[in-house]
């Protein structure tokens, strides 16, 4: 007990207000609670404790909204949140606790009307905090000003006495739930592009409207879009800068702010989503989320895609939403992280501690939620392609049917900053798969690898077995590959089979590869009657982004390629041998 007048810790107060709701909660809040009580308490800012005790009284009407999904509209609000609003606008109507037409000083009016709200995928719609509460400033860098200058967004006009050039391109990026002005991630990004090219780069720090109860946070993002629209459209009357020479790259839920800014800002050139936020954005109507039409390139990384929303997984956004929508890896499970559930149980075993405020954030956020703002980094900096190939799912890409670009070049693109040199300008909608590595080998180029077999004499029987490779690489290394993870069959029939290989260096300067067999026949009892072993007539091995550029540059297909005598190559069971490469170089 607390004597009368005794000084109370603010993070006691802040857990006896909560607790009989954690102990109501899920797991999943529970946890990003506990990263908030770390995010604050690593600031030491008093103010922050208060602000977050504040989100807390959106609880009771965030779980009316989510008990009202199921049983019918919720309840009419509290006059709390009413006032809540910059200044006054029309009543708010029967389903939604926010008013259709919702107006901020200076920056505009929002229109949130029936789209923004849904009976399962978004029960609640809350008004934004008011504008000087979410208080929105631009942090300006150039390779003038490496160390960048701050301007309150209320403060716009500083910007012109900044190192601020409006005749160069522009980078602005947002950062997204529970991150702020010190991520390094996203800090990192803004260095990756002034390391490789002389543009502006601004910083949109939105933090206070970010660390809010999640459905709060939401809201939010309508006035930072507007925010960062007025910015742009401020500059180019201003200062003659142009819309198209704008690139927004928004990670989480600033990926969705960009979107607001770009349906504000006409011939927007291009927005950057890194793992769009998946929570009340899954399936809403395009005027809620990012879409095609919100600039004139809209490409997506999606990388914690997966399909359910569970501790640790699944934040970032399923379904297409660019003109360009990319998924390493399939989009869901990323190499390196850490598996989902792992990563909350290793913060508490090591006594809920984190070195830094983004470690505490991507542990809480995910692994996999942030390889999409690394893997775009890497693009930047690195010389290797990201190609990823147009296909209907991941394992139609797995399976090797998906590595063409196609006679126009269509059917690839390079995830990352180069993604606008894709030749297919204007689709949209286009699912694009790669693999990629862990770090710091992110970027893998891609092969594929042709087995030709000579064919069986009995037509009856089919040869089961596993077949391993091994290929020189850069350096004297040897890459090994399990070209059959489970073993494969072959018929009689077959005459070749092919292979998808990835390796962070190009292999297919190699003149010989090294194959071992392991195999027996089936259909017959012959005992040791049976031959078991195969017989290689040739293996040719082709570098898919080189025979894309050959295609592209319309260079000659013969150019530089090598075509060793076709040999047969007898391979016993059990056996190794070494087989001439044919560089087949054909074109995709």
């Amino acid at each position: 007990m607390i004597a009368p007048g005794a000084k109370r810790d603010p993070l006691f107060v802040m857990f006896n207000r909560v607790q009989g709701w954690l102990q109501a909660g899920s797991c999943r809040v529970l946890w990003v609670a506990m990263v908030i009580l770390v995010v604050g308490v690593e600031r030491s800012q008093q103010d922050y404790v208060d602000r977050v005790l504040d989100s807390f009284r959106d609880v009771p009407l965030v779980l009316r909204a989510l008990t009202g999904s199921l049983l019918g509209p919720p309840a009419p609000p509290a006059a709390a949140f009413q006032a809540r609003r910059d200044h006054a606008a029309a009543p708010p109507d029967r389903d939604s606790e926010i008013p259709a037409k919702f107006c901020v000083k200076e920056l505009g009016c929002l229109l949130t009307g029936p789209g923004f709200r849904h009976r399962t995928r978004r029960p609640i719609n809350l008004p934004p905090d008011p504008r000087h509460f979410i208080n929105v400033a631009f942090n300006v860098f150039t390779r003038e000003d490496i160390k960048g200058v701050r301007i309150p967004a209320k403060e716009m006009p500083l910007i012109l006495k900044s190192s601020f050039d409006p005749s160069k391109r522009t980078k602005v990026i947002v950062h997204g739930y529970l991150n702020g002005r010190d991520m390094p991630y996203l800090l990192d990004l803004a260095s990756a592009f002034l390391h490789t090219d002389d543009v502006n780069v601004i910083y949109v720090d939105w933090t206070e409207g970010a660390i809010r109860l999640y459905n709060r946070a939401v809201a939010n993002t309508r006035v930072v879009g507007l925010e960062i629209a007025h910015l742009v459209t401020w500059l180019g009357r201003n200062a003659g800068l142009r819309a198209k020479d704008v690139h927004l790259i928004g990670h989480s839920l600033g990926a969705h702010v960009c979107g607001y800014a770009g349906e504000s800002i006409p011939g927007l050139g291009r927005i950057t989503g890194l793992d769009p936020a998946k929570p009340l954005f899954e399936q809403m109507p395009p005027e809620v989320r990012l879409d095609p039409s919100d600039a004139l390139l809209v490409d997506v990384i999606h990388s914690d895609a997966h399909p359910l929303f569970f501790l640790g997984q699944g934040y970032g956004i399923t379904q297409p939403v660019g003109h360009l929508d990319f998924y390493p890896n399939g989009g869901e499970y990323q190499p390196g992280c850490t598996p989902a559930l792992v990563a909350p149980v290793s913060w508490l075993l090591s006594g809920r501690r984190s070195s830094t405020v983004s470690g505490a954030v991507e542990n809480a956020l995910g692994c996999n939620h942030v390889f999409a703002v690394k893997v775009f980094i890497d693009s930047i900096l690195s010389t290797c392609p990201f190609t990823a190939f147009r296909c209907s799912s991941y394992r139609d890409y797995e399976e090797g049917r998906c590595f063409t670009c196609g006679p126009d070049g269509t059917g690839c693109a390079s995830l990352g900053i180069h993604a606008d040199r894709w030749q297919g300008r204007g689709q949209t909608g286009v699912s694009l798969y790669l693999k990629t590595g862990p770090e710091p080998h992110f970027c893998l180029f891609h092969h594929l690898l042709r087995v030709e077999f000579e064919r069986q004499e009995d037509a009856t029987r089919s040869l089961q077995g596993r077949l391993n490779a091994t290929l020189a690489a850069q350096g004297g290394r040897a890459v090994t590959f399990d070209l059959t993870p489970r073993q494969m069959q072959l018929q009689s029939t077959d005459k070749s089979l092919t292979f998808v290989l990835e390796d962070h260096q190009d292999l297919s300067a190699g003149k010989e590869i090294l194959v071992t067999w392991n195999g027996g026949w089936s259909g017959h009892n012959c005992g040791l009657a049976c031959d078991d072993g195969v017989t290689i007539t040739k293996i040719s091995l082709e570098n898919v982004e080189k025979s894309s550029q050959r295609r592209q540059l319309r260079r000659s297909a013969q150019g530089g390629c090598q075509r060793p005598a076709d040999t047969a190559t007898r391979l016993p069971n059990g056996g190794t041998v070494r087989v001439p490469l044919s560089q087949e170089c054909q074109v995709v």
